[in-house]
């Protein structure tokens, strides 16, 4: 572990950005946030003298979270903790971060180059960010000359979140309007809106009280994919991607051999290969 450290901490700083995968395995997964160190673990947390042993510099907190399977019938398990928010870089984009209340914090490193993609495709169209989260591709899109940004989630949390993410990155040009809905209903609900973008990066598995149903994307991608394109403005293009390990296709997919395979070009250093697949359909 402690090559891959030194390789992956020397990798970020040269490459400019502040959150990165530093090492992982079957046991745990160390995430350089910032100044900061978040560990996750699997089982009993390992002794800090351990972690110190290991890493090129000296963190000014640790932040230790237990890791869980995630299949279709287990999501993270909340545990309300100190909040510890900051500000990190990530190229020339910046987000609010929050490693000590969540067990996620606020960023997905492993789609970085996913987000860069979103921004050099964005320039003059009307994007839609379907499951938002904390707003890093309406952002991305945005700075990328989008003159248009909708974005839907059904969390309060993270449409704020999302919204200071915008505002810290002053992006000029772009409309932009928060959504508050269950993506699922809101497509249900046959919107008349067109984009000429659409980022779909929906959750492994869902459920909730505020809810109608349950989601699985390997049970439910084909009928979401499919309403994506009915908003879909000619010659537009959709960006899907899923961290669902076991996924495959449904042959139900609408023109499934217009969807090509771009997981390699979103590809990142620090992270294990294929964790995120992507796709794009244009």
């Amino acid at each position: 572990m402690k090559d891959q450290i030194k390789k992956n901490f020397a990798w970020a700083q040269k490459e400019g950005v502040d959150v990165c995968l530093l090492a992982y395995d079957d046991r745990m997964s160390l995430l350089k946030v910032g100044s900061c160190l978040v560990v996750y673990h699997v089982g009993s947390r390992p002794e800090l003298d351990y972690l110190t042993s290991l890493l090129t510099w000296n963190p000014e907190r640790f932040f230790f979270k237990e890791r869980y399977p995630q299949d279709a019938h287990c999501q993270y398990r909340a545990r309300p903790q100190e909040s510890y928010g900051f500000w990190v870089k990530e190229y020339d984009l910046k987000f609010w971060v929050d490693p000590g209340q969540y067990h996620d914090i606020g960023l997905f490193a492993d789609q970085r180059k996913a987000r860069q993609l979103i921004k050099a495709l964005s320039d003059g169209k009307r994007v839609l960010n379907l499951f938002c989260y904390t707003g890093g591709f309406s952002v991305a899109a945005a700075l990328g000359g989008a003159r248009l940004v909708k974005s839907v989630d059904l969390s309060e949390t993270y449409l704020l979140w999302a919204r200071k993410n915008w505002e810290a990155n002053r992006p000029a040009a772009a409309r932009d309007f928060w959504l508050k809905r269950d993506v699922l209903e809101w497509l249900r609900s046959l919107p008349s809106d067109r984009f000429d973008l659409i980022i779909v990066d929906p959750p492994t598995y869902s459920s909730g009280k505020k809810m109608r149903q349950n989601w699985d994307i390997q049970k439910d991608h084909a009928w979401l994919l499919r309403s994506c394109q009915r908003l879909l403005a000619p010659n537009g293009s959709i960006y899907f991607s899923t961290h669902a390990s076991a996924f495959h296709w449904d042959s139900s997919v609408p023109e499934i051999s217009r969807w090509k395979d771009i997981t390699e070009q979103i590809q990142t250093e620090d992270f294990p290969r294929n964790l995120v697949k992507a796709y794009i359909y244009q």
